[in-house]
């Protein structure tokens, strides 16, 4: 069949540039080979080798969701874990001391972050700290905010160590920190959540990269709607297939996911948890393989769990052209029906935040916060009268 059907590209080939069939049947058929490498050569190859997701499985090849409720029951799983929690080792994690969140209105935020930004980590604390201390501001929920993160490649690990002994806010995990060890940072946070200061799990989880701005009070409204013990796994829902050509920066081989879709997932940008969702999460993790995309995982042990992925609009990663915030990188459910933004500390002030081209100041005579591109000043948060 293979050799018919290779016939059949030959034969094809030759009409396609209009040579005499005896002289380019030859040509063509040397022509095979070096298509088949330069489809190679660029990932090509892989999307004739994908299987359908309509056959999703995933290693261990274990029933997930059995395994999680005979835990949660208190009986012994049927098969033996592949990934032991003891092997997830931290350096060092945040103080207890006086952080209770195991109550009913309490949130943790767990900001993923990197070691050498240090200064994003300064701007959430001045701006958001004072703010998390107001039950006006908070919607009577308690708040903590922490960042997770790997260890650094250089002597940046000493500066680590004194910022967490000065903020007791770092939760910093035994592997290197760059971009495809994020799902470490993933398992850490749920570790965390999970066992929160050896008390339990916390009610709600928000699960947030460095660079998306957070209001409290928005979240606290959006959380006022759910339940702890719901299996809530929240934020902007994505549906999507894998990259495989070479050049592509989140290319993925087809010995690594074989199928041709990834399951419905929460871009890891901003993502609410229940306390119920973790607790699943955590023993899930156990019996299921680690992949290399945090925000795949996490819809990997959703699916294998049945757990639907809300899609939550107001969690928005994108810009958006038609409003005034649409120069920045955040959270749209950080940016509606906020209040005067000069609620904000003033020493937040000239505070470079985001990255080099976008970053976010506060304006303290005028109380606003604008963002600043090309020289241009567009304002982030609107005031809004309650």
């Amino acid at each position: 069949m293979r050799i018919i059907l290779l016939r059949i590209y030959a034969v094809s080939i030759c009409r396609l540039t209009f040579i005499k069939f005896r002289s380019c049947l030859p040509a063509a058929l040397l022509a095979i080979p070096l298509t088949l490498t330069l489809f190679w050569i660029t990932g090509l190859s892989d999307y004739f080798f994908e299987i359908s997701f309509d056959d999703f499985k995933w290693p261990p090849f274990v029933d997930v969701q059995k395994q999680v409720s005979l835990e949660l029951l208190g009986y012994p799983t049927e098969t033996p874990p592949i990934n032991l929690w003891t092997q997830f080792r931290l350096l060092h994690h945040p103080t207890c001391k006086n952080n209770r969140l195991t109550r009913k209105r309490s949130i943790l935020v767990i900001v993923k972050s990197a070691p050498e930004r240090i200064k994003n980590r300064e701007v959430i604390r001045s701006i958001f700290g004072p703010s998390l201390e107001n039950n006006n501001l908070t919607g009577g929920f308690r708040f903590r905010i922490i960042f997770v993160l790997g260890k650094p490649i250089d002597s940046i690990m000493d500066n680590l160590e004194l910022e967490n002994q000065k903020y007791g806010d770092l939760i910093i995990g035994d592997f290197i920190d760059n971009y495809f060890n994020n799902t470490f940072k993933f398992i850490h946070s749920i570790g965390f959540a999970h066992n929160y200061c050896n008390s339990g799990t916390v009610p709600f989880v928000l699960l947030l990269d460095d660079d998306y701005l957070l209001l409290p009070w928005n979240l606290a409204a959006e959380v006022e709607k759910h339940v702890s013990h719901e299996r809530l796994y929240m934020g902007w829902r994505y549906d999507t297939s894998p990259f495989r050509l070479r050049w592509r920066k989140f290319r993925i081989n087809i010995s690594e996911y074989p199928f041709n879709a990834y399951p419905p997932y929460i871009t890891a940008g901003a993502v609410l948890l229940s306390g119920q969702t973790v607790n699943e999460f955590y023993i899930a993790i156990q019996h299921t393989k680690i992949f290399i995309f945090d925000d795949i995982y996490a819809g990997i042990l959703s699916y294998l769990l049945a757990i639907q992925p809300q899609h939550n609009p107001n969690f928005s990663p994108f810009p958006h052209d038609n409003s005034l915030f649409s120069s920045i990188r955040g959270s749209k459910f950080s940016r509606q029906h906020t209040r005067s933004t000069a609620e904000l500390p003033t020493s937040a002030c000239g505070a470079k935040f985001y990255d080099e081209e976008c970053f976010s100041r506060c304006d303290c005579k005028n109380g606003r916060t604008w963002t600043e591109i090309g020289g241009k000043r567009i304002r982030l948060l609107k005031g809004h009268q309650h």
